[in-house]
């Protein structure tokens, strides 16, 4: 597909990005939905695969309460992974971010592992999500924590880090448009292994929040 009729085939997906219209939890719903109903990714449509990889890279960027459609998202990833695809859709990305994600990402797929990192809490299972910079995952497992007197019934226990193994061919996408060396890995449970997992000291944050009352 040519750039400029793959530019306008996003733009015909997404009615001109109508989901930036949408509550942020609602994003990739709505993805998981248009794949569905305008039978985007199919095998009658091969070139629309393309774009399909493209929309979703938009949506997970902007998407919250990712876990929700965790599964679904696994399933589009798995069945329409396509590496030329996926490559035309970085480089759309490259172009309107200014980064070069398509570069990284053929070196992270010449590689026979690497190692990736994801912060998290105790009782959150593995996501999509996973990032190359140690120091950013940690920073994540603390980002949103807060004692559980503060939290209720939404505490998912202690900060955690993840360290694992993968093989750079099983990282689905990387960009880094937003800093964050980020690389989708779905079916983690299952591609990911020497999985480690560590505690993130949270002394100083359970200190400070000692007697405080939840917002």
């Amino acid at each position: 597909m040519e750039n400029l009729d793959f530019e306008k085939r996003i733009c015909e997906l997404t009615n001109n990005y109508e989901y930036l219209g949408l509550h942020k939890s609602e994003y990739l719903i709505w993805f998981i939905n248009k794949v569905n109903s305008e039978k985007l990714g199919s095998y009658d449509n091969y070139d629309d695969w393309d774009a399909l990889w493209y929309v979703l890279m938009e949506c997970y960027q902007h998407a919250e309460n990712i876990h929700d459609a965790k599964g679904y998202l696994e399933e589009i990833m798995i069945e329409f992974f396509e590496t030329d695809s996926v490559l035309r859709a970085v480089a759309l990305s490259d172009k309107l971010n200014g980064v070069d994600d398509t570069k990284a990402l053929k070196e992270i797929w010449s590689k026979g592992e690497i190692t990736v990192y994801r912060g998290s809490h105790t009782e959150d299972r593995l996501n999509l999500s996973w990032t190359t910079d140690k120091d950013l995952a940690t920073w994540f497992a603390t980002r949103f924590w807060f004692p559980k007197h503060m939290m209720g019934e939404d505490y998912r226990g202690l900060p955690v880090l993840h360290t694992g193994k993968v093989y750079g061919g099983n990282v689905y996408i990387y960009t880094n448009s937003r800093d964050e060396k980020e690389c989708l890995i779905p079916r983690p449970e299952e591609f990911i292994y020497e999985l480690d997992k560590e505690m993130v000291d949270v002394s100083d944050k359970i200190k400070y929040f000692e007697g405080k009352e939840r917002y």
